[in-house]
């Protein structure tokens, strides 16, 4: 039961990671590759918050906002020029894994390929029956469900939520219509950024460790 339960609760967060790749190929048809550099390096910037003794908030919110950033980045900077040139989805793929590498190293070169502490001290641990939670287990999972739960909600009822679910079924007829392509593929790809640098903090938090790759 134990192990049944940890692997649910890692596969939630995973799940989140997942939304955030589906939600850059179904709206643009790019398979984001350098999404996971942005994924491993937002707890190394929650890392070296702490390490400066900044407050926790204060690095947390360094490691959601510098993602979003890298993400607008890699959309002015790579895909969008060649989305104007009309380029195949094999450039895009190995322009992104251009970009992945590129996060990778820069980590390495900053932080090393060492083991890295993230969690300070002892967590809490609650004991049901004969399975055994601690804080970290349930709070990434949890934060990644209800982020989940109202990334769903604002697709379903906001307008501009609406505006991406039609962008994903017709991007043709989404430009015919007026629609501002531009702002729409860089909420997405800010979007997709935040989710995978929310999913990296809450997994690295229910590891202990942060990611070295």
């Amino acid at each position: 039961m134990q192990v049944l339960i940890n692997g649910f609760l890692q596969g939630i967060l995973f799940g989140l990671i997942g939304v955030a790749f589906a939600l850059v190929y179904r709206t643009t048809k790019v398979f984001h590759l350098a999404l996971g550099g942005i994924y491993v390096l937002a707890p190394f910037l929650l890392l070296s918050a702490i390490k400066f003794n900044m407050p926790i908030t204060i690095g947390i919110l360094l490691a959601l906002i510098v993602p979003v950033i890298l993400g607008l980045l890699a959309e002015e900077i790579m895909h969008w020029p060649l989305s104007k040139k009309r380029a195949p989805q094999e450039i895009h793929l190995i322009s992104s894994l251009g970009g992945y590498l590129v996060l990778v190293q820069t980590i390495v070169l900053i932080w090393g390929n060492e083991t890295q502490t993230l969690r300070q001290g002892i967590d809490t641990v609650w004991r049901v029956a004969n399975v055994t939670l601690s804080r970290s287990q349930i709070g990434g999972p949890l934060l990644a469900t209800v982020t989940a739960g109202v990334l769903f909600v604002w697709l379903e009822r906001a307008n501009r939520g609406l505006e991406l679910r039609a962008l994903a079924d017709n991007q043709i007829l989404e430009a015919l219509l007026g629609r501002n392509m531009r702002a729409l593929r860089r909420i997405v790809f800010a979007l997709s950024a935040c989710l995978a640098a929310i999913a990296s903090l809450g997994l690295t938090d229910l590891i202990g460790i942060g990611l070295l790759r």
